[in-house]
């Protein structure tokens, strides 16, 4: 049995163009309109009708009503996000089920999915699941993560710029969601530690520890 958390995506190629337009023609994405389930490729990065066992990615046809049949849903690891008007498949035994989407321009939901299908995020599955289904592990796991990142200077400042975005947006999806998840005690804390490290190397430098030391602070103990 496979280990890794799969995610579906119920989706419509005719109503895909609200949300992303002529990108539903790239990455396979438009077989769709003639195939009730595509498996994502991650050697082509893109979706196929032919099965891959190891795929974590999938996509639904919505009008579909027994797309599952060559799989076995598993309800400790599988993932379903669909239109909320459409439920087709909300009874095939999935551990979460996101009900939320609306195939509209500038939808949250949809959008940001296929943002990620369509981006050269490598673990996308991982990613899209995170992002609709956040939990205040996943936060402090971000949080935990952009520390360790930050643990030898010089810093990168633009990959730790993107982990505090991805940090920002994850706890935002989570308030929407109704967990209660707080950023930090200083919202500018990312720009106080980047200012206060400029020029520093030598990650035993006082002034580096007491830095870090500080975001580490302002960002697990809100």
């Amino acid at each position: 049995m496979y280990k890794m958390k799969r995610i579906f995506i119920s989706t419509n190629y005719i109503k895909l163009e609200k949300v992303i337009d002529e990108k539903r023609n790239l990455k396979g994405i438009n077989l769709i309109n003639n195939y009730d389930l595509l498996y994502f490729n991650k050697a082509s990065q893109s979706f196929q009708a032919e099965p891959v066992i190891e795929t974590d990615l999938f996509l639904v046809k919505d009008e579909s009503t027994t797309p599952f049949n060559l799989l076995t849903i598993n309800p400790e690891k599988d993932y379903l996000m669909h239109h909320n008007t459409i439920r087709n498949h909300t009874n095939a035994g999935f551990k979460g089920v996101h009900d939320k989407g609306m195939h509209e321009e500038n939808n949250k939901w949809y959008t940001g999915v296929f943002d990620i299908i369509l981006d050269n995020e490598v673990s996308k599955a991982e990613h899209i699941i995170d992002f609709l289904f956040p939990t205040e592990e996943i936060v402090l796991g971000k949080k935990l993560d952009l520390l360790h990142s930050l643990l030898i200077p010089p810093i990168d400042i633009a990959e730790a710029n993107n982990k505090w975005a991805d940090i920002e947006k994850t706890v935002q999806t989570a308030r929407a969601s109704g967990i209660t998840v707080s950023l930090a005690t200083d919202e500018n804390a990312i720009t106080t530690f980047q200012n206060a490290v400029n020029g520093i190397n030598d990650p035993f430098d006082p002034e580096y520890i007491k830095a870090l030391a500080d975001l580490r602070d302002a960002i697990l103990s809100s």
